[in-house]
């Protein structure tokens, strides 16, 4: 009846609960500073290094990775408001600094995020 055994069925499905309660996670809170490997591992109720590896085996990003590239996809969608600095923008997605959120954007994009700003004016 089944390909694989019983238990390596249920295995997977466990994994995929703790894959989705991590993004979950990220999704409510990504803007905070706390959100750490140690704190979605025991949210998820697994061991931080077995999540890291579960996340990586099933985005190709580790948990830290992931989460740089979510809260910079969060700042493309305010950059359009211009009522916002790039240091508001850096903290209110969950960089702890500007320095921070530059250097990760510029890695992400190519570019810096005052020339990604100045190429939405265009």
């Amino acid at each position: 009846m089944f390909k694989e055994p019983l238990r390596a069925v249920i295995g997977k499905l466990t994994y995929r609960r703790r894959l989705a309660r991590t993004w979950q996670l990220i999704q409510a809170e990504y803007d905070s500073p706390a959100l750490t490997l140690d704190r979605a591992g025991r949210e998820s109720g697994v061991n931080k290094n077995h999540l890291n590896t579960l996340f990586r085996q099933t985005t190709s990003f580790t948990f830290h990775q992931f989460l740089v590239r979510y809260r910079i996809l969060r700042a493309i969608t305010i950059m359009p408001r211009k009522n916002y600095s790039l240091l508001e923008i850096a903290l209110r997605v969950g960089f702890g600094s500007l320095t921070t959120f530059e250097r990760n954007f510029r890695k992400l994009m190519g570019m810096s995020p005052k020339e990604f700003r100045a190429n939405l004016d265009l």
